[in-house]
């Protein structure tokens, strides 16, 4: 004896979730077709004219849609189920009685007649349907079985316009319709009956042609055009299987590779013959090597077993990692398995993958040294990708910066520290802080590569040159609260003056004098603006070194180039004689020394050669006649210094520490 309750069908709406997709009652009506034994099932989709809004004209938009299908109709057998909410008619094909109550969500009006070879069954179904709106005529078993349903008047969730005065507008507020696009809607029916499609007809031998119409457009989907996909099992344990449920569950991808050139990839967890969701992102992939598309689609009766009433959600949480009674094979598990699984697959289709993935890794740890440790110990990708690799290292080191920083400031607030842990705790700041600086000198290196790229132009102007050593006008103090790394990149020169209390930019030898602290009573040189100006090593008795640097642009003559001897010594003199506690002075000339320079400059009187890096020698000058304010000799050592040789000098420098760090992991 059968029982039932009444449910009343606004209630049951409510109970649906918000993410139904709003091509989901046409995925759901011709699923039922199908089940109801059609072969040939025309869809024809209604759209709008376009709506203009106040300020442009929207695409055309999906207002409505028929289906026809010649299966076995609305017959009484059909007609039950169909009333019955949750109805397990069906239900070993997937059915679970609620599909045609999803419809309710998108359209507010379904008309359905439906011709079963001895009746005429018609009827409207909308929220306030009632058995009893069923009409049944008596007719010919001659007439052909033929279903026809029509879906229009979109809710409000997918449509709402604006009221005016109590009257709705053609101004519309949200409008989540699609767009008519015929080929959009007909790759969506497929991508997401694909698997429903390929099973029924592998399977269950089932031959069936679904006919999409727009217009005059048509787009079909057959059996025979269906992809044909190859398929790999997979069995997990079920950790907390009792006496009535399964040991393990099986998994099925289905997968096929399509040279199309496009590189475009379909990867779902599918169930009751639907597509779920997309795999997560760490087992997708893209870029294949010959930009062939693929399509791998994962199906289990464990999945079946947890989807919801909507078939748009899984009814574990995806990311949840423990076992539950009702999850007992947590996602991340199932991923872990069947990464290995596409692992396999993608290097047997595509062997030279796994050297590409090495070679990938290996360029990441060369471009960015300071990641090497989360570069190679990372879990690999299916198919590497510089940039993802380079991003997920860098979240990796941004966490263990924290994590670090975290530990020892608990550590330190301890009144007893273990020897252990102090030891544990220091040789991670110290990994920490190498990474970090390694880090900056990556910075440099990019700083080295545009030095060679000015070297290297025929015609860079001097400007250029000024500004890559800092730009012109600026100024950098070492104590204050602005200072950064990255104000100058005067370490180009030699690392030592990095140490330095003040370095000015194109600034007037007044200003320069008054901002280092002193009185500048000597009024020599006030319109003197050196190109560069140094101060640093502040040691005992409150000395410091000077340096003066001046740029002379690369392809100007060796008269202009000799000129700047004559600027460097100027204004060394000229700052000298504002001080009083200068223990040295420098001063660098940068340019580019060519063979007819070489030949100028070595003919100078008291200039040495000295040996450089570089193709080109170093040129020095001792300049013994400058005094400081007191009238006290001040040791000045000038430098005539190619580009190239600079560059060459940093990037042997730079190296060494890179290479340290690189090879430590």
């Amino acid at each position: 004896m059968s029982s039932f309750v009444r449910v009343n069908i606004r209630s049951i709406l409510k109970q649906f979730n918000m993410d139904i997709p709003f091509l989901q009652p046409i995925f759901e009506t011709i699923v039922n077709s199908l089940e109801a034994g059609a072969d040939k099932i025309d869809v024809v989709i209604e759209e709008d004219p376009q709506i203009l809004t106040h300020e442009n004209a929207v695409p055309k938009k999906v207002v409505g849609f028929s289906i026809t299908d010649n299966g076995y109709g609305f017959n009484s057998e059909n007609r039950k189920s169909f009333i019955e909410y949750l109805s397990p008619a069906k239900i070993e094909y997937g059915c679970k009685g609620v599909g045609h109550f999803t419809w309710l969500k998108v359209y507010e009006d379904i008309q359905i007649e439906s011709y079963t070879g001895n009746e005429c069954v018609k009827f409207k179904f909308n929220k306030d349907f009632s058995e009893d709106d069923i009409e049944k005529d008596i007719f010919p078993s001659t007439k052909s079985k033929q279903t026809t349903i029509s879906f229009s008047n979109i809710t409000d969730d997918y449509i709402k316009y604006r009221k005016k005065n109590g009257q709705y507008t053609t101004e519309i507020l949200h409008d989540y319709r699609c767009d008519a696009d015929i080929d959009k809607i007909s790759d969506t029916i497929l991508e997401h009956l694909l698997i429903k499609l390929f099973l029924l007809h592998t399977e269950r031998h089932k031959n069936f042609e679904i006919s999409i119409h727009l217009n005059e457009q048509v787009r079909v989907i057959k059996n025979d055009t269906l992809p044909a996909l190859e398929k790999l099992s997979f069995d997990i344990l079920n950790t907390l299987s009792e006496e009535l449920t399964p040991q393990h569950y099986t998994f099925d991808l289905y997968y096929n590779f399509i040279n199309d050139n496009r590189n475009i990839h379909k990867l779902f967890y599918c169930a009751d013959g639907r597509t779920v969701m997309s795999f997560i992102k760490d087992i997708q992939y893209s870029d294949l090597p010959d930009n062939a598309s693929s399509i791998m689609l994962l199906t289990s009766e464990y999945f079946n077993e947890r989807i919801n009433n909507e078939r748009n959600q899984f009814t574990f949480q995806t990311s949840e990692n423990n076992p539950k009674i009702t999850a007992p094979i947590p996602l991340p598990k199932i991923n872990e398995v069947l990464k290995t699984k596409i692992k396999e697959i993608l290097i047997e289709k595509y062997p030279s993958l796994v050297e590409h993935n090495n070679q990938i890794i290996e360029d990441c740890v060369d471009e960015y040294p300071y990641l090497a440790k989360y570069i190679r110990n990372e879990e690999s990708s299916l198919i590497e990708n510089k940039s993802d690799i380079v991003s997920r290292a860098n979240r990796q080191f941004e966490r263990d910066k924290e994590s670090a920083k975290n530990d020892f400031t608990r550590m330190l607030e301890k009144s007893t520290i273990e020897p252990e842990e102090f030891k544990r705790n220091i040789e991670r700041i110290t990994d920490i802080s190498a990474r970090e600086l390694a880090q900056y000198f990556l910075y440099r290196e990019q700083i080295i590569k545009a030095l060679k790229i000015i070297h290297s132009g025929n015609n860079t102007c001097e400007a250029n040159l000024h500004d890559l050593f800092m730009h012109r006008g600026d100024s950098s103090i070492a104590n204050s609260e602005t200072f950064s790394k990255y104000d100058t990149n005067i370490w180009l020169l030699d690392d030592k003056y990095m140490s330095y209390t003040g370095i000015f930019s194109d600034k007037a030898i007044s200003e320069i004098t008054t901002e280092i602290g002193n009185e500048n009573e000597q009024k020599y040189g006030q319109r003197k603006e050196p190109d560069l100006a140094i101060f640093y090593n502040q040691i005992k008795d409150d000395l410091r070194d000077v340096v003066v640097v001046e740029f002379k642009a690369l392809d100007v003559s060796a008269d202009r180039k000799i000129e700047a001897l004559t600027e460097v010594n100027r204004n060394l003199k000229f700052i000298l004689r504002s001080l009083t506690n200068v223990r040295s002075a420098y001063g660098y000339i940068i340019t580019k020394i060519d063979d007819e320079f070489s030949e100028y400059i070595e003919a100078q009187q008291g200039v040495k050669t000295l040996f450089s890096n570089g193709n080109t020698p170093l040129y020095y000058v001792y300049n013994d006649n400058l005094r400081d304010k007191n009238n006290n000799p001040v040791d000045s050592h000038i430098y005539f210094l190619s580009s190239e040789t600079i560059y060459m000098d940093a990037e042997a420098r730079n190296k060494t520490f890179i290479d340290i760090i690189k090879n430590s992991n």
